[in-house]
């Protein structure tokens, strides 16, 4: 609440953006392309294939937003 506070004195405002538990709750899983990567070091791929495609629960409908918003898809 501080660093909100002193920002705005400064005439900055503050946006909190929190993604929790992204792994779960899509409505739908759908085909996505991935590559493999060290679990110890996301930045290095490891097995040499490149990009394959895996079915990941990345689908979502939002229903409620009739359309004004992108699919995400």
């Amino acid at each position: 609440m501080r660093l909100a506070e002193v920002a705005g004195m400064y005439g900055i405002g503050v946006l909190f953006d929190a993604v929790l538990n992204h792994k779960a709750r899509a409505d739908f899983s759908e085909e996505v392309k991935a590559v493999r990567i060290d679990p110890k070091d996301r930045n290095r791929e490891i097995g040499g294939t490149g990009e394959e495609g895996i079915i990941a629960w990345t689908g979502y409908e939002f229903p409620g937003r009739k359309g004004v918003y992108s699919p995400l898809r």
